[in-house]
């Protein structure tokens, strides 16, 4: 249809799909390098538009791809020169989503195209509060894009502080290994006292509400390191 004149940004019925949306969505890998090859908008001719006055324009075919877990056609879309800090109408941008689906493949590949996404500061935080693997936090460390000292804007607490509120040794254990300071402190303006990491892990350990069994191993882990750096400085 492509090569009989068939406009491949065309709109569907809703004002808000185009066929690359289409593709996209349901990872036909084929037809969205067809389609981009045949003129079609890799960001769609609604990016940064609105229909009417109270209507946000729809996702790009890059943050459908990247919702569903389409690693190829993400693969494809950035080829071809889809622009992954867009937002959609929850400002979600693709990284974000990619994240929040706890999709190491899409985080991946995102954070290893140039420049790359521009709002990552907050991931790392997020990631160890909503993931369920060590595997996405893993890779926005190893991106370099991310601070293991920074949970980001959202959060006065260090990466490794919310890995033991939340009883993640495996997150703590990765910290650790890249260089987390154990000792680092943030002030509780409630008690007026400072806090750390074990201070944490112990709390979440004690707590009815918390995996008391994850949470321990967290207390033994920063326990251990505590011990040994202060042993290094004697």
């Amino acid at each position: 249809m492509l090569d009989h004149g068939a406009d491949a940004n065309r709109l569907t019925g809703d004002r808000r799909t185009t066929p690359l949306h289409i593709a996209a969505e349901r990872g036909f890998r084929t037809i969205v390098s067809e389609l981009v090859d045949g003129g079609a908008d890799a960001d769609g001719p609604l990016t940064g538009a609105c229909m009417t006055d109270s209507s946000p324009a729809a996702a790009t075919p890059l943050l459908v791809a990247v919702n569903n877990g389409h690693v190829d056609c993400v693969a494809d879309l950035l080829q071809a020169g889809a622009d992954q800090n867009i937002v959609d109408a929850r400002a979600k941008s693709p990284i974000h989503l990619a994240v929040l689906n706890d999709d190491v493949a899409c985080v991946r590949l995102l954070l290893d195209q140039s420049p790359g996404p521009d709002d990552v500061i907050d991931l790392l935080g997020l990631s160890i509060v909503i993931g369920d693997s060590c595997d996405v936090i893993e890779a926005l460390i190893k991106s370099g894009r991310c601070n293991i000292e920074n949970a980001g804007t959202r959060s006065p607490s260090r990466p490794l502080m919310l890995a033991a509120l939340k009883g993640r040794s495996d997150v703590v254990d990765l910290l650790l290994d890249c260089g987390a300071e154990v000792d680092a402190s943030l002030m509780d303006e409630r008690d007026l006292q400072r806090l750390t990491a074990l201070q944490f892990a112990v709390s979440a350990a004690v707590d009815p509400h918390y995996k008391a069994d994850y949470c321990r191993r967290c207390v033994s882990l920063l326990g251990e390191m505590a011990i040994t750096c202060n042993a290094a400085t004697l």
